[in-house]
């Protein structure tokens, strides 16, 4: 597989050469660390382009090699629900609590939207601080009140496919590879996709696969109509074919 794309957003994976500045102890461990990682045989991800970021950082030398999730049984359990019929739009922003997801900067986007028909799912159950996770209810509450509903809990198997196939718009803002899980899945069950279209991911999932995803930057220019217009038809037998 050829690795391209000479312009993704590598800052946030810069976070090693901030702590190894902090002091000795952390200098020799990533001194360690780097070695161990450049001296490895075979380097197994999914995304090409992670490789390439592993080779920028960790000057690594081992081959690249595909490594896949098997979806099959993921997918035969989506094909057994029954969409539910609603009348809201129903947008997934992030995937976690962590700050890596810039909800602040999502929900900002998205608050011209404020008074449509809409309702905006928050995944908050895991990756982020107590206090993180208030200060985004309370901001995405401040602007779009009951419209904003924060999942705090996980979910069980069964209810977390339900709730996915019930989801009209994924909005992503991370500026790194991550997500991949709901993104495939949304994919599949041929909803619109929103995320950066410089994270390593982007390459591998439009060009690779072929998915029809949008880049998050459209938004701000968007009216509601074509923000919320499905363009994602066809995303299903793509990743059956990839899968």
């Amino acid at each position: 597989n050829e690795v391209k794309n000479e312009d993704i957003d590598i800052k946030q994976v810069k976070d090693f050469e901030e702590i190894a500045g902090k002091g000795l102890k952390y200098k020799i461990w990533y001194y360690i660390e780097d070695y161990v990682k450049r001296n490895m045989g075979y380097i197994n991800v999914l995304v090409p382009d992670d490789y390439k970021i592993a080779q920028k950082y960790y000057k690594v030398n081992g081959k690249y090699k595909m490594a896949i999730y098997p979806g099959k049984d993921n997918f035969d359990e989506i094909d057994l629900i029954k969409p539910l019929l609603k009348n809201e739009i129903y947008i997934q922003i992030g995937n976690s609590a962590d700050p890596s997801n810039n909800h602040f900067e999502i929900l900002n986007t998205l608050k011209k939207f404020k008074e449509k028909n809409i309702k905006l799912f928050c995944i908050l159950s895991y990756g982020g601080t107590e206090e993180y996770i208030d200060r985004v209810i309370n901001f995405g509450k401040s602007i779009f009140k009951e419209k904003f509903i924060p999942i705090t809990e996980f979910m069980p198997r069964t209810e977390y496919w339900k709730y996915l196939s019930e989801i009209d718009i994924l909005v992503f803002d991370h500026s790194r590879q991550q997500g991949l899980g709901n993104i495939s899945m949304l994919s599949y069950l041929e909803k619109k996709i929103y995320l950066r279209d410089n994270v390593s991911s982007w390459n591998y999932l439009t060009k690779d696969i072929g998915l029809v995803l949008n880049a998050y930057k459209k938004i701000e220019k968007e009216n509601f109509e074509e923000f919320s217009k499905n363009n994602s038809f066809g995303n299903k037998e793509k990743l059956k074919n990839t899968f």
